[in-house]
């Protein structure tokens, strides 16, 4: 007997951890940016990223949160 095929929620749970991990490093690049640069950050963001900068704070808010919640358990969505 073959092993069951994943479920469709076993995909959306993969994908969903690798969003959260990939939110997360983007998260910390921006937080490194930011304190690297004060001044220009926000402008910088809106110049040359694809998103604005209230959006760049989500992910940056998902690298700040607790270490001991793991990355697929971290919800991108604004609350």
């Amino acid at each position: 007997m073959e092993p069951a095929a994943p479920t469709l929620d076993d995909y959306r749970d993969q994908i969903a951890g690798v969003l959260n991990r990939t939110a997360i490093d983007i998260g910390s690049i921006l937080i490194a940016a930011k304190h690297a640069h004060p001044r220009r950050f926000m402008e910088w963001v809106e110049a040359e990223l694809p998103f604005s900068y209230p959006q760049a704070t989500q992910p940056m808010a998902l690298s700040r949160a607790p270490p001991e919640l793991p990355p697929e358990q971290r919800d991108p969505r604004p609350p």
